[in-house]
């Protein structure tokens, strides 16, 4: 077989293998007019007319303005299409314009990608082909390493991913070299439009690519691109099986969501290896649609660290919260961690649970309360004074009128706090506190047919106090 052949069958098989372009679909193939992109367009309109596959090609153009050839490397692929009789789409954008104060080659990759969008759009596809291939996958993975990444970014390009409205983003070029690419555009012929910044090694890509892996080549290891590539294989196949895990912990640990919030169980995901349960708060941020390219691993260490031993019991004293890019924020309370999507504080959870005597509920935080009846003792009721641990209280059994109900605060609540010289609202009792937000959130209303017996874990209601004519006690304790 010729080398022509060669490099058709393996853009075939990658393709194929990863089931990358089903038969009958719409293709939007981005074409830059370099030699990635024009191999990439002429080998796919050499395979796709085959019974199996029988895909429309449309070669797709972003101008960027940013060079002083670019209105030539738009004519260059226009001309290029009508030649493969293909059909062609472009558009002209302002990318330094846009970028405002970021960094041109972001606004670059996003005015791209809606680019992308809206050619799918106008053509009705939901398949993108771009021509990133081996080397460039070296070379990412490479940067990754320097930068700082995770296991998710030591896989490298991934092969196909999700991207828009229900659309998938292919690579079918990750399975051939540079080289091999140029050596099929010289035997076949096909020309070319060099970017002549390609060349400016102040740009990070470009300077691993012309200094950095030809000096670890020549000093260190000439297969230092395979040795790379094969790590990300590892790297993907370990997502590969960890990513599910991670979904199916997410779904059972999630309590409450919407679009601006997830409320999650921080004893199951704590119950969970740290790999599993980072990749759940990863696939949480997704869902809420966090700046996923502005989160580093230090970010995602800062997230763990609110599962450390004793880290629900100091949230509900004092909060405990990671700031993140984009405005999100994870939070510690209790036994829940929150994700939102703004500065603003989560909702606090709405609940109503009956309670027995004894018996004890599960709060929606993770939180348990736990009540029992025992006879009244006045050694255990002095030693429970003088050592008294929040959240738990003593409380006159016989003064406690019908079943119980423990709930959340609702607007208008009001009691007599022990020693209190009248009815107070809840708001005014916690005000006076002077209690965080975090704190006023994890209080809770313990309630029989009257109203509050004890706001926990905070105060009892007067009327429920214990006396010297109590005979039996009511033990109530929120840990």
């Amino acid at each position: 077989m010729s080398q022509q052949g060669k490099f058709l069958e393996a853009i075939a098989d990658f393709t194929d293998r990863h089931g990358l372009i089903p038969s009958g679909r719409t293709v939007i193939a981005g074409i830059s007019g370099g030699a990635d992109s024009v191999a990439m367009l002429h080998a796919l309109r050499a395979i796709c007319d085959s019974r199996q596959r029988s895909w429309r090609l449309i070669a797709a153009h972003l101008n960027h303005r940013l060079r002083p050839d670019a209105d030539g490397d738009e004519d260059f692929v226009r001309d290029l299409a009508g030649r493969w009789n293909l059909e062609f789409f472009s558009e002209k954008i302002d990318v330094r314009g846009l970028a405002g104060g970021d960094g041109i080659e972001d606004a670059a990759r996003r005015a791209r990608y809606d680019f992308f969008n809206r050619a799918a759009g106008k053509f009705n596809a939901n398949i993108v082909a771009v021509a990133h291939h081996a080397d460039d996958n070296v070379e990412t993975v490479l940067h990754r390493i320097i930068r700082g990444t995770s296991l998710r970014g030591l896989a490298g390009i991934p092969a196909r991913r999700a991207f828009g409205d229900g659309r998938t983003l292919v690579r079918p070029m990750l399975g051939v070299t540079r080289i091999q690419i140029e050596e099929y555009c010289h035997d076949r012929g096909l020309v070319w439009r060099t970017d002549s910044t390609n060349a400016d090694t102040d740009l990070t890509r470009n300077f691993i690519r012309h200094e950095l892996l030809p000096l670890v080549r020549r000093r260190l290891n000439p297969q230092a691109g395979q040795a790379l590539l094969r790590l990300a294989e590892a790297a993907r196949l370990a997502e590969d099986y960890l990513d599910p895990l991670a979904a199916d912990l997410l779904k059972c640990s999630c309590r409450a969501q919407d679009d601006e919030h997830m409320v999650l169980d921080a004893e199951m995901l704590d119950s969970h290896a740290q790999a599993v349960r980072s990749r759940a708060v990863r696939q949480a941020m997704e869902t809420l649609g966090a700046p996923m390219r502005d989160l580093t691993a230090g970010h995602f260490e800062d997230i763990d660290a609110l599962f450390a031993p004793g880290a629900g019991q100091r949230s509900l004293q004092a909060g405990l919260a990671v700031n993140l890019p984009g405005g999100f924020i994870a939070r510690r309370r209790g036994g829940a961690i929150t994700i939102s999507s703004g500065s603003q504080a989560p909702p606090a959870d709405v609940f109503e649970l009956p309670m027995g005597m004894p018996g004890e509920v599960k709060l929606p935080d993770g939180r348990c309360v736990r009540c029992e009846t025992v006879a009244m003792d006045k050694d255990a009721f002095r030693k429970h004074i003088s050592g008294h641990r929040s959240g738990l209280e003593m409380l006159d059994a016989d003064k406690v009128a019908g079943p119980l109900i423990c709930r959340s605060r609702q607007e208008g609540d009001s009691f007599v706090p022990l020693g209190g010289p009248g009815t107070r609202s809840v708001s005014d009792f916690l005000t006076d506190l002077k209690l965080g937000q975090a704190a006023r959130q994890a209080v809770v209303c313990i309630c029989d047919s009257r109203g509050i017996v004890y706001l926990a874990p905070l105060r009892i209601a007067d009327r429920a106090k214990v006396s010297s004519a109590t005979r039996h006690v009511l033990q109530i304790g929120i840990e």
